[in-house]
């Protein structure tokens, strides 16, 4: 679990209280159970949802199938599940995909991708070579593609319920209360998704006896060690978990590095050992390519919508549908972006207006550069385009000539990027500005500047493949909820 620098600053609770009195006898007795259901109701919620992925795709590989080439002995769907759905299990369990504590999304589609190829690899191979199993290679590449995809769609949309679900939160007690403890604290408030919930962070001022009191009392399993933590009291939980069913250890400079750090033995110590992915020719090249072998269907796909949305803008407000809006790109060079118009021709105007004349909107801009409420809005139109983020579907253009990406950090205006730090401008600067990015998917309008800027640092940080594909995944979900959005 990386913290990056930027994080030090964040506004969070403070530090819980040292308890005064154990628990009464009742939820001492109680708490153990109820939090071990937790984590089985979540391992087994697990095994669901790729059983039902997998039933999913056999059965829609099948009719698939049998619909474009009919007439071909394909193979029975119900005996291609039941020998799928034993080595799906064991497979995705040997690769790690049912760990109580997971909250990497790149890394855990990694893992499913790996683990499917693993499950369908073998059995592809063996049926391509015996050509007496006939059409069960057509059947298993079409369920295999199918699985790529139903596999992360259903894991996503069963957290997303089980945010909504209080048995099935499952608590995580913060042991330390400085810059790391903090920013995992908040960083577990804002990801709801993963269902953990964070106590602490918890200071100096607890003993072992009220570590494990408060444990017991909030049905905690799950323990983080900071560096910030007594020292004492760390090497006495490293050495002893005391009931707790994982423990996790930040060290002191190893919480810097990024996710994709590998561990390795140095001496008689070990370390942290990573290169730095951004800088690579080869990841860059792999990334724009993604972006064309995506944006030009994309782009094509969007256009019959593009041209319905233009007219009904032109319908409302004369003028032209599309605008040009100048950002700073990579390098720190200035192009502009393509946006549908969501606002009135004389939309600055209206601005100046309303901010003068409402002193709470004028903090809100000043927080957020941005308005719930927005005067500027064209009728009808204009929410319905920011609600739903379409305004930006010109943006597309933008990815294909060069200037953006389809993952990255928002492109911001030059006026924003001056309010910023200037390290964090550089590291930003980086890389190309994204069509989506961690901040549209985790944030969106609800969060600031500084929101912003923990998320944008986490991106770089931590950035792979396999973060931009789950990134892309997560947005569609945030598009058709309209969560945050404005």
């Amino acid at each position: 679990m990386s913290v990056p620098e930027s994080l030090a600053s964040l506004r969070v609770e403070p530090p819980i209280a040292a308890p005064v009195a154990a628990p009464a006898r009742k939820d001492r007795r109680r708490a153990g159970p109820k939090s071990r259901w937790r984590r089985r109701s979540r391992f087994v919620a697990l095994i669901l949802c790729d059983q039902l992925a997998l039933l999913s795709a056999v059965v829609g590989a099948s009719l698939t199938l049998e619909w474009f080439f009919p007439g071909r002995p394909w193979p029975d769907w119900t005996r291609l599940l039941a020998v799928l759905a034993p080595a799906e299990l064991l497979t995705f369990a040997t690769h790690d995909l049912y760990r109580a504590l997971s909250g990497d999304p790149g890394a855990e589609l990694r893992r499913i991708t790996l683990a499917s190829c693993t499950l369908f690899g073998l059995p592809l191979l063996v049926s391509l070579i015996d050509g007496r199993l006939g059409t069960w290679s057509g059947a298993l590449l079409a369920t295999w593609f199918l699985c790529l995809f139903l596999v992360p769609t259903l894991r996503s949309i069963a957290r997303h319920l089980r945010s909504y679900v209080p048995w099935m939160r499952q608590r995580v007690l913060v042991l330390g209360d400085g810059a790391e403890g903090r920013s995992i604290c908040y960083w577990l408030r804002q990801r709801s998704e993963l269902g953990l919930v964070p106590i602490g962070p918890l200071g100096d001022s607890f003993s072992l006896e009220d570590v494990k009191k408060l444990a017991h009392e909030q049905g905690a399993l799950h323990l983080v060690l900071t560096p910030s933590a007594s020292p004492d009291l760390a090497r006495r939980l490293s050495a002893s978990p005391n009931g707790f069913e994982h423990v996790t250890i930040v060290p002191s400079l190893a919480a810097f590095a990024p996710a994709h750090a590998d561990r390795r033995a140095i001496g008689s110590t070990w370390g942290v050992s990573f290169s730095p992915p951004l800088a690579d020719p080869w990841t860059q090249g792999l990334k724009r390519a993604i972006d064309l072998a995506l944006g030009v269907p994309l782009f094509l796909a969007a256009l019959p919508v593009l041209c319905v949305l233009a007219l009904c803008i032109k319908v409302v407000s004369p003028g032209p549908a599309l605008f040009r809006h100048r950002r700073i790109g990579r390098g720190g060079r200035e192009f502009d972006v393509f946006k549908l118009r969501s606002m009135c021709p004389d939309a600055k105007e209206r601005l100046e207006r309303h901010l003068a004349q409402d002193p709470e909107a004028r903090r809100e801009w000043q927080r957020h550069y941005k308005l719930e409420n927005d005067p500027r809005l064209l009728p009808g139109i204009g929410p319905l385009l920011r609600k739903t983020s379409l305004d930006e579907l010109p943006q597309l253009l933008n990815v294909l000539r060069g200037e953006m990406s389809l993952v990255g950090p928002r492109p911001l205006p030059p006026y924003q990027i001056e309010a910023l730090p200037r390290d964090f401008g550089e590291r930003r600067h980086r890389v190309r500005p994204g069509l989506t990015g961690l901040w549209q998917v985790s944030e969106r309008a609800n969060g600031d500047m500084e929101a912003l800027v923990q998320l944008d640092d986490t991106y770089l940080h931590n950035w792979s493949i396999w973060l931009d594909l789950g990134i892309l995944a997560r947005t569609g979900w945030a598009v058709l909820s309209g969560r945050g959005a404005v």
